[in-house]
């Protein structure tokens, strides 16, 4: 069971004082060659609107239950959930394909928990294939004793995958490590192969034998190698999408304890919330207006004419159809998952519920339930 130190209020209000550095820009020739586009943002909302009118089919993969025979343990994928899947939005992954440029951006922040959405809408699922609808990774503070030992920070890095045939999600995962130099690793396991013995009196027999391989979430019908560099391209981008959110605005939102965030590329502020027909009703049934852009313009006061800058208004946390939902800038806001890098210890069941020691499953709705809270004290303040 994955298990942090006692979270105080203290430390969770320390977060939110961080300013994020520039970001470090990696060489052109770093970037070998880009994924092929699909359709035109497909699965992602184009307005806010838009998001609120599908937020029912957004959290449909939610509801998918686990297969028992799943690698990662129920509290892990609890704590993911709580601290919710982010869908992606824009140019995201690149894809390099020498081993030595596959890098991440910026190491000063090593996140304890990053957990996004990869599905796309529309796929048509084919029988007997598994399509991987979340991406996530926990970091933990050593390599278990089954995996060969490597330098840098580990992270559990993995797939929740949707078997077409149960309906089910199968989460799997292989140990990444981020070294130092900002490359990547993928560890190798240490486990045990049953031996028959051919020849001689003991012939007939069997015996183990220790040996070292790749993770069994790298077997596939693809070369080895090829399969690594895939994986670890998934990894870096998800790393460096991650830490790079906080110059983004955020939808984020919950229900029945599960989490949702859509982040919003800044210049794709106006577009994104230009609705201004969404409104909601206060406790006193008046109408309030939704969160949206509003285009500069010249105001006269007492003669002098004031030109009043472009700006978002109206109510950013708000209830549609039984969602609560927060609406956070960059200016105004930090985001705890992003700051937050306490690297989780693995304990027994037993252990983990002594004092001081919380388990990931709180970990990730506390992240959660202070990014969303903050906004709204930083706000009013």
């Amino acid at each position: 069971m994955m298990i942090v130190e006692k979270i105080s209020d203290t430390f969770l209000t320390v977060l939110s004082w961080f300013k994020r550095p520039e970001l470090l820009h990696p060489d052109p020739e770093d970037y070998i060659e880009a994924l092929p586009k699909t359709k035109k943002e497909i699965g992602f909302p184009e307005t806010l609107g838009e998001l609120l009118e599908g937020l029912e089919n957004t959290f449909k993969s939610y509801a998918v239950p686990a297969l028992s025979e799943s690698w990662l343990d129920s509290d892990e994928r609890i704590g993911l959930k709580k601290l919710g899947a982010h869908v992606l939005h824009g140019d995201w992954l690149l894809f390099r394909k020498e081993k030595s440029r596959i890098r991440v951006e910026e190491y000063k922040k090593a996140p304890t928990l990053m957990f996004i959405n990869t599905a796309i809408g529309n796929t048509i699922r084919q029988e007997d294939r598994l399509y991987p609808d979340f991406m996530f990774a926990i970091k933990l503070n050593k390599l278990p004793w089954n995996v060969v030992q490597e330098d840098g920070v580990p992270y559990k890095f993995g797939f929740a995958y949707y078997d077409t045939k149960t309906k089910k999600h199968f989460w799997a995962y292989a140990w990444i490590a981020v070294r130092q130099d900002r490359s990547v690793s993928i560890c190798k396991m240490r486990t045990t192969d049953k031996v028959r013995i051919t020849k001689g009196a003991s012939k007939g027999l069997h015996y183990t034998k220790a040996v070292v391989r790749e993770p069994d979430m790298l077997q596939d019908d693809k070369p080895i190698e090829q399969t690594k560099i895939i994986m670890m391209n998934a990894f870096v981008c998800m790393f460096d999408w991650w830490v790079k959110r906080s110059d983004k605005w955020h939808v984020s939102v919950k229900k029945s304890g599960d989490r949702v965030t859509f982040s919003i590329p800044k210049e794709q502020t106006k577009k994104y919330f230009a609705d201004r027909d969404k409104t909601i009703k206060t406790a006193s049934g008046k109408a309030q207006k939704i969160v949206h852009y509003v285009d500069g313009f010249e105001r006269t006061v007492k003669g002098k004419t004031q030109h009043v800058k472009a700006h978002i208004r109206g109510v950013d946390t708000f209830s549609w159809k039984g969602y609560a939902c927060f609406v956070k800038a960059p200016e105004f806001h930090s985001l705890a998952s992003v700051e937050f890098d306490i690297a989780p210890i693995e304990e027994s069941e037993e252990e983990a519920y002594k004092d001081g020691l919380i388990c990931i499953s709180k970990v990730g709705l506390i992240i959660a339930n202070y990014e969303d809270r903050n906004e709204r004290i930083r706000k009013t303040a």
